[in-house]
């Protein structure tokens, strides 16, 4: 996986158990921060897995049933409300924003200027 920039936003999707015949996906939208940047020193998420140093706050989530998945024509693509709130928030906060689908990362333009935002 590729190492990504913290602090960071991230909008991570990922397949989910379907109840019937039609595909389920879910979006979750998160702010990503070292450990030691809000004074949390475990070595473990709740699941009992590494975090890497890592903390995430969940900053929202979308499930999408049907359609053909995260994956268009243009590359990965992000739930309208979360999308338009994490560039607004990228823009505000001087963040570097990323959408993640499996091993397929993008780097996400900001609202305001219409660029990659790379802290700078």
């Amino acid at each position: 996986m590729i190492k990504l920039d913290v602090p960071r936003l991230q909008i991570t999707w990922t397949k989910e158990e379907a109840a019937g015949p039609r595909d389920r996906y879910k979006a979750l939208y998160e702010m990503v921060l070292y450990e030691n940047a809000i004074g949390d020193i475990r070595a473990n998420n709740e699941e009992g897995e590494p975090t890497n140093g890592e903390v995430r706050i969940k900053m929202g989530e979308t499930i999408i049933t049907g359609g053909s998945g995260p994956i268009n024509q243009n590359g990965l693509d992000t739930p309208f409300r979360d999308g338009v709130h994490m560039s607004r928030d990228a823009t505000l906060l001087n963040l570097p924003s990323y959408v993640v689908y499996g091993s397929v990362v993008e780097q996400i333009r900001t609202l305001a200027t219409g660029k990659d935002n790379n802290n700078g």
